[in-house]
């Protein structure tokens, strides 16, 4: 039973088992069932296994058979877990299928969009290739097209000189036939018979005949420049006006002045549109860098000038001038002379060239007291800016002269009472350290290495060179040569033809004028039209940095940035380049720019061009066709390259026997001694055709009353043939006389030390190196040569004043020997006396090493850390070049050099170091060092080297911002500077922080109105675009523009700031004086200041006060007064009171037409801004009649067909519009337009204005379809001008 029972229980465990697992098999496949009926399923099987369970357990406990159905029930389940399993990982299975299948499509997907990826980069790729090589094709069209128009203009100009030679030779011929006395058909028709003619001899150098191209008549087939036409002063139309806006050429751009000033003010006026121009005295336009005083004492006095300039504090103001590159002389006069040499001559020059004359007067009586005193009366021979300063002993002059002399008193003369030594220095001193103050912005005290807030990257040019170039296109109080005419109107034909024009040469020998005609050309350039700009370079010789070309394209492209809106600039950095490669570029961009926007004729002159070293090879851009509004004249003295050879040219001819006399009768004095030689003068110039030179220095031997008895200088004059000649009987005369003074061995080392000098020396330097000379002697030879036209002084130097009498001296007192000796003692004068720290030593010491040919201390000096910062701080980084590859260095060879001796830098004691510094002081600064390691970077970001150009900015930056502070403006400047490396470097989002940085320290101390802040937000500007922030570049132009028009438009270097700064200061110092005429004008020129800062109440005050004071001391009816109401009329018209405007405009009109005539360029300005101020009042039927008159006048002057007559019409059209007569204006319109594109050209700004009136004209008679025509013609011009600009 018990087995029977056992196996009974086990077989309905299997059947229930298995048929759980057939249900579970059925629910598996029967999947569509609801869940909930699955599960119970499970749930009831489960509950059966777990019964069947208990029922073994409790009934089969004890059966012997147990462990058998454990097994089977272990098996049983083991089997039901793996199916489980298995069932599980099938599921599994299947889900990786399901996703595998799915990342497989997608892959495909993926795969299929990389492909056409791949095929649209190739596609692109060979797009970019095939417009690259459209690119290229392209260049060489054009390279192509440029050669090709090279050569066919070069072939016309060659057939075209070639057709002019035949014909000057067919006119010689037949001249020489006529002159022979060859029969005509008239002779024989008339029955006359030819006997023995008499015949002329042709002789090669005789004058060239009268008959060449320049003095022919102007006609079509004649006129090789065309006919004379002035360029209106128009600025380019602004892009924005709308086609209902008519464009006046009248308003969008004062007129010039009657004095125009070179720099800064002139480019204060008003540019909005009517703006009213200003009228102002015309001051220097370039602040000095030299101051001279004379002082003179009656021989009581003498003690006082000794303890005067020898005290210490004169030695401190001249070394305060020293630092700041200025010169400081001061030479005395306290005893008569006692040979014949006239004390009065000496007098008078020297006073005529003194920036102040101090005179101690006591009780003594002598010649000197009289002289000083006449030439002090005179007041043709005192400077406009010089001072005059009488200081009187109580015990040396009585009350009733005292009075009497107060009375006499000029502007410029004051007078003071001293009672002792101590007193009177006191005085003297005060007086002297003003005008310094005032004339070179020097204290005594003066600080220089922790300055204002500065420019960077500035062109930089040195001021002495700078007014070197001035002092040799001014003129001064020179009278204008006889025989020139000819010239100029040859000159002003050439700058008025039409374009294209190849530059107009000058050629002529040494002394036949030609520096001479460029100077008073120009002058009466400017002062007869205010429609050019000028640019202009004189090169004195060829050992000169005048003739460095790098520094004359560096100085070109200063010149033309001053003309140029800051926007249209490029960031400061670049204009840092030396790069005498890249520079022509420059000047031919620039060009080309400034021709764009400005309505002005550029005209560019170049004097001495031939004495450029390679000079076809650095101007080679100007055989190129420069822009449609550019002039260049250059002149030369002697072989020209050969590519020259095909421009025109304007050659010298010998004066004719009339012009000779006029000539003599013009520098002549009424003298018996003149009249005795004049007409021996005169035949003897004119048979041997002599240079104006050649008869200059004979009316100065007959002139020279104060060398008393010097009719053998004058016999001998008389038979030389040549300058040169003359000039050796000068000296000649000169050396005698200065033996009879005992002083012969001091002018000839005078000739010498200037001879081996660099750009001449100063009196300073000359009276230190040749201490036995003396004051009293040096201003007798100074006088002489002087007077003979032996030496001249320009920026404070004294130099040989041409290059005959350069030549004459090389040869007469030069040797190898003596310019060694000279040069040595010279670098022991720089290097002792003067210190090497004084910018004018840094300028001299490598100039002299290089001469002696002295390599190692040349280096030496390189490597001076002060020396180094005067040389980059002056632009003379290409000097410095220049030295280094004469030492055989290469670029490698000279970073290391300063990488080394900035390593050494580093350590404070390296500085003492004989061996690293020549004549070192003992201590520097830490802000003088951090000076050069700022120099030394921006020299390697120049070389290119910018790892050690990095290091060494950021070592400057590190030491001013523990001596100083972080927030300090020189901080900036290393920001600003490390900036420019990392945009060098192309790290353009490194160099954005730092310039931020840097603008935000600049306007924390100087606030906006700074042309610092425009510079920094230039640099700004050119990092946003490159890292492609458009909108933010966008910004920052347009707020670089509205601070542009605080200084009117213009912009602004450092240096031009400064002096206006400088300027406006004087000013106001002068307004504080007694009423004087010079107080007047400077009330008048500070009122143009304030006028151009928006102080319309300040300047309405200052041109009224002005007003009342000139008409007390000249009258109702003088220049003067219609200057100051001119300037009131700007201010009301301001203030858009319109009615007082006219009142004192009007007022001025006719205070002109009175003093100057009708045809005078300031008349016919003032009418002008009478007709705006007619419009703007809405007064239409008054400018109507100006601009009549005006027209009028135009072609009167001008003729019908010039660019004058042209802006009238088209002026007097709009006025014709505005009162609705459009019948009226559009013929005027049509006419102007013809003589815009045939003066002009077809695309200049006249014509598309002229285009913009007629289309509005045409729209409002209701004509579209040509208004719209016309407008589209208007649009395509503007666009091409702005397509020129944006390039």
């Amino acid at each position: 039973m018990g087995s029977g029972g056992s196996i009974e229980m086990k077989i309905p465990v299997s059947d229930g088992v298995e048929s759980g697992k057939r249900e579970n098999k059925l629910i598996k496949k029967h999947s569509s069932q609801p869940q909930n009926l699955i599960a119970g399923a499970k749930s009831r099987q489960r509950a059966g296994v777990r019964a069947s369970q208990s029922l073994h357990s409790v009934d089969l406990s004890g059966s012997p058979s147990n462990l058998e159905l454990e097994s089977a029930r272990r098996e049983n389940e083991l089997k039901l877990t793996k199916e489980q399993d298995s069932q599980a990982l099938m599921r599994k299975v299947k889900k990786l299928e399901d996703e595998n299948s799915r990342l497989r499509a997608e892959l495909q997907a993926l795969s299929r969009s990389c492909q056409k990826l791949r095929i649209e980069r190739q596609v692109a790729t060979e797009t970019c290739d095939d417009a690259n090589q459209r690119a290229i094709a392209l260049d060489q069209d054009r390279e192509k097209i440029q050669r090709q128009f090279k050569i066919f203009r070069e072939t016309k100009e060659s057939e075209i000189q070639d057709m002019l030679q035949s014909k000057r030779e067919l006119e010689s011929k037949l001249h020489r036939l006529q002159a022979h006395g060859f029969a005509t058909s008239n002779d024989f028709e008339f029955g006359h018979t030819v006997g023995v003619t008499k015949t002329r001899t042709i002789v090669p150098n005789s004058p060239t005949p009268s008959n060449q191209w320049w003095d022919r008549p102007d006609s079509d087939t004649t006129s090789f420049f065309g006919s004379f036409a002035q360029i209106r002063n128009m600025p380019a139309p602004e892009s924005n006006a709308s086609i209902t806006e008519l464009k006046n050429l009248e308003e969008t751009i004062p007129q010039g002045t009657r004095n125009d000033w070179n720099i800064g003010t002139s480019n204060l006026e008003y540019l909005e549109n009517g703006a009213i121009s200003l009228d102002y005295s015309q001051p220097d336009d370039l602040e000095s860098c030299q101051l001279r005083c004379f002082i003179t004492a009656t021989s009581d006095c003498t003690s006082v000038v000794e303890n005067f300039i020898n005290s210490e504090q004169i030695k401190h103001l001249k070394e305060a001038c020293l630092n700041n590159n200025c010169l400081l002389s001061i030479v005395t006069l306290t005893e008569p002379y006692q040979d014949e040499y006239p004390v009065k001559d000496i007098v008078k020059h020297t006073v005529a060239i003194s920036d102040l004359v101090l005179f101690f007067v006591g009780q003594d009586d002598s010649d000197l007291i009289d002289s000083t005193y006449n030439a002090l009366q005179s007041n043709t021979t005192i400077k406009s800016s010089s001072s005059v300063y009488f200081l009187f002993n109580d015990e040396g002059i009585s009350n009733q002269q005292y009075s009497f002399i107060r009375k006499d008193e000029e502007n410029s003369k004051k007078c003071q009472r001293f009672s002792t030594q101590d007193q009177a220095i006191e005085l003297s001193m005060k007086e002297l350290q003003k005008i310094v103050k005032a004339e070179l912005g020097v204290t005594i005290d003066m600080f220089c290495e922790d300055g204002d807030v500065s420019c960077v990257d500035d062109i930089a040019i040195d001021n002495r060179y700078e007014e070197e170039q001035r002092d040799m296109g001014s003129i001064h109080n020179e009278t204008e040569p006889v025989g020139l005419d000819s010239y100029f109107s040859k000159l002003n034909e050439f700058v008025s033809s039409p374009s294209p024009t190849p530059p107009l040469l000058i050629s002529g020998e040494r002394g036949s004028g030609k520096t001479t005609l460029i100077k008073f050309w120009l002058d009466r350039l400017r002062k007869e039209s205010h429609n050019f700009v000028i640019f202009q370079h004189f090169v004195t010789s060829g050992d000169s940095s005048a003739a460095d070309p790098v520094f004359m394209m560096r100085r070109l492209l200063h010149q033309i940035s001053r003309h140029l809106p800051s926007y249209l600039l490029p960031p400061p950095f670049v204009l840092s380049t030396y790069d005498p490669g890249s520079l022509p570029k420059y000047v031919t961009e620039w060009l080309d720019r400034l021709s764009t926007i400005s309505r002005k004729q550029i005209v560019l002159v170049i004097d001495s061009i031939d004495r450029v070293l390679d000079v076809d090879k650095h101007f080679k851009f100007l055989l190129d066709p420069l822009p449609v509004s550019v002039r260049v004249v250059v002149s030369v003295g002697g072989p020209c390259p050969v590519s020259w050879n095909q421009w025109p040219c304007l050659r010298f001819k010998p004066l004719t026997l009339q012009q000779v006399r006029s000539v003599c009768t013009k520098m002549g004095s009424k003298t018996n001694f003149y009249r005795q030689y004049r007409d021996k003068i005169v035949e003897k110039c004119h048979s041997d055709h002599v240079l104006p030179l050649h008869i200059l220095l004979l009316t100065k031997i007959c002139n020279a009353d104060f060398i008393g008895d010097r009719t053998s200088l004058m016999q001998d004059a008389l038979k030389c043939h040549t300058c040169d000649e003359v000039y050796e009987e000068i000296l000649h005369f000169v050396e005698h006389l200065c033996d009879e003074m005992g002083c012969h061995n001091g002018v000839v080392s005078i000739f010498q030390f200037i001879h081996v000098s660099r750009n001449g020396l100063s009196e300073d330097e000359i009276l230190n190196i040749l201490i036995d000379l003396g004051s009293q002697n040096w201003l007798r030879i100074r006088h002489l040569l002087t007077y003979f036209c032996i030496i001249v002084e320009r920026a404070g130097l004294l130099k040989f004043s041409n290059s005959t009498v350069t030549n004459i001296i090389a040869v007469r007192y030069i040797t190898e020997k003596i310019s060694k000796s000279k040069c040595n003692m010279l670098v022991k004068l720089f290097s002792k006396v003067y210190s090497p720290k004084y910018p004018r030593s840094a300028d001299m010491l490598p100039w002299l090493f290089y001469k002696l040919k002295r390599k190692t201390e040349l280096q030496n000096c390189l490597l001076h850390p002060i020396i180094f910062h005067h040389l980059y701080s002056a632009g003379k980084a290409s000097e410095i070049i220049q030295y280094w590859r004469w030492i055989t260095l290469e670029k490698d060879a000279i970073v290391e050099y300063y990488q080394k001796l900035m390593t050494d830098i580093r350590d404070a004691n390296a500085l003492r170091k004989g061996n690293v510094l020549m004549n070192a002081d003992s201590h520097f600064s830490d802000l003088m060092i951090s000076n050069v390691y700022e120099s030394v970077g921006r020299f390697f970001r120049d070389l290119n080297v910018l790892d050690a150009a990095v290091n060494c900015i950021e070592r400057s930056m590190e030491i001013r911002e523990n001596e100083l502070d972080p927030d300090h403006h020189l901080v900036a400047d290393c920001l600003h500077y490390l900036g420019s490396v990392y945009i060098r470097w192309k790290k353009y989002a490194d160099a954005e922080p730092l310039l931020k940085h840097a603008l935000q320290l600049v306007e924390d101390v100087v606030g906006l109105e700074h042309p610092r802040v425009i510079q920094e937000l230039q640099s700004m500007c050119f990092v946003a675009r490159k890292l492609e922030h458009h909108e933010d570049a966008d910004l920052i132009t347009r707020k670089i523009v509205s601070l542009q028009d605080q200084y009117g438009g213009i912009h602004l270097s450092m240096s031009r700031f400064l002096r206006l700064k400088k300027q406006q200061t004087k000013l106001e110092e002068l307004a504080k004086e007694d009423g004087t005429i010079t107080v007047a004008n400077a009330m008048n020129n500070l009122g143009v200041y304030c006028l151009a800062q928006k102080k319309l109440k300040s300047a309405s005050s200052l041109f009224d006060k002005s007003l009342a004071l000139k008409r007390k001391l000249l009258g109702d009816h003088h220049a003067e007064v219609a200057q100051c109401l001119h300037n009131l009329a700007a201010v009301y018209s301001e203030q858009k009171q319109y009615k007082k405007a006219m009142e004192h405009m009007k007022k001025s009109l006719e205070i002109r037409k009175i003093v100057f005539g009708m045809h005078n360029p300031s008349v016919i300005t003032t009418a002008k801004n009478i007709a705006v101020l007619a419009k703007k009042s809405k007064d239409f039927e008054q400018a109507r009649a100006v601009y009549l008159d005006l027209l009028k006048l135009s072609k009167d002057i001008r003729g019908d067909d010039s660019v004058a007559a042209a802006t009238d019409m088209v002026n007097l059209a709009v006025v014709e519009s505005q009162l609705g007569r459009h019948d009226v204006a559009l013929p005027l319109y049509e006419e102007a337009g013809e003589i815009f594109r045939a003066r002009l050209g077809p695309t200049c700004k006249e014509v598309g204005d002229t285009y913009h009136n007629m289309a509005i004209l045409r729209f409002n008679k209701k004509e579209y379809d040509q208004a719209a025509e016309l407008y589209k013609k208007s649009l395509a011009i503007r666009d091409h001008h702005k397509f020129k600009s944006d390039e």
